[in-house]
């Protein structure tokens, strides 16, 4: 609640705005159990005024969700809170690629059926998409300037404050050798993890060229370059590259490339 202070009188119309905000619906309510008290003997006129109440009250709570459900997604987008992302791209070949996102979540709506997952996939063919946890839409929201979108259904919804874990796994056809080669995410709140796996189990034993960890902001021009956060060196004997990602700043796409 704002101070009754501030230039031009300005913190004293938010408060009393604010004050008259919250007494309004229980003078609204005190008025009506006034009628219920007054009409009580007279039995009609008392469910008229208890229905009237109930109306009433109904009416109160489903504002109350609405402004709740808007105050949350103003901080959460998508309604819930980010924990920590886990990526996984694995190949034997580099034409035939098996993907793989966990999702560390918790809820901030007071109820949730689904949550879409968003990805873009570069290569030709389109992939087929699974899931281990959810079940997934057999429509993908296409976006030629932003990324793709599927949704996932929950098998059981989920309640305020609820975490749960998502999964979604992508069976990619890159034979033709089209995709681009890295892995992407969209940091836009605060998120502890992400963790970056690349598995390519192709490369020679002596391979040993290091990936780039890059980053650009939401404001950047399309043709504007990433910027070099750091190089991630090759396991050669695991042949993969293993990153994780504490705490990303917010507002910036963050890129793990490396060499096809």
């Amino acid at each position: 609640m704002p101070f009754l202070t501030g230039k031009n009188g300005k913190h004293s119309k938010n408060f009393l705005k604010n004050l008259e905000f919250y007494l309004t619906p229980f003078a609204s309510i005190a008025s009506i159990i006034g009628v219920i008290l007054i009409a009580f003997n007279d039995k009609t006129n008392g469910i008229i005024a208890l229905s009237c109440l109930i109306i009433f009250l109904l009416a109160l709570y489903i504002r109350l969700y609405i402004l709740l459900n808007r105050m949350i997604q103003n901080k959460y987008p998508k309604g819930v809170a980010r924990l920590s992302t886990s990526f996984k791209y694995s190949t034997n070949d580099s034409k035939y690629i098996k993907y793989e996102v966990y999702k560390h979540i918790q809820c901030k709506l007071l109820f949730m059926k689904k949550l879409s997952h968003d990805f873009k996939w570069s290569g030709t063919v389109v992939p087929k998409i699974y899931s281990k946890l959810q079940n997934v839409s057999s429509n993908i929201i296409r976006n030629a300037k932003d990324y793709d979108k599927v949704e996932l259904f929950f098998k059981s919804p989920l309640l305020y404050n609820q975490v749960a874990i998502i999964h979604i796994g992508m069976d990619l056809d890159d034979s033709d050798n089209k995709s681009k080669t890295y892995l992407e995410t969209k940091i836009s709140q605060p998120i502890l993890q992400v963790h970056f796996k690349v598995e390519l189990c192709y490369k020679p034993d002596n391979y040993n060229i290091e990936s780039k960890l890059l980053r650009k902001d939401f404001e950047s021009n399309l043709n504007e370059d990433f910027e070099l956060l750091e190089l991630i060196p090759f396991d050669s004997k695991l042949k993969s590259y293993d990153y994780y990602l504490l705490n990303p700043e917010p507002g910036y796409y963050y890129r793990l490339a490396w060499e096809r």
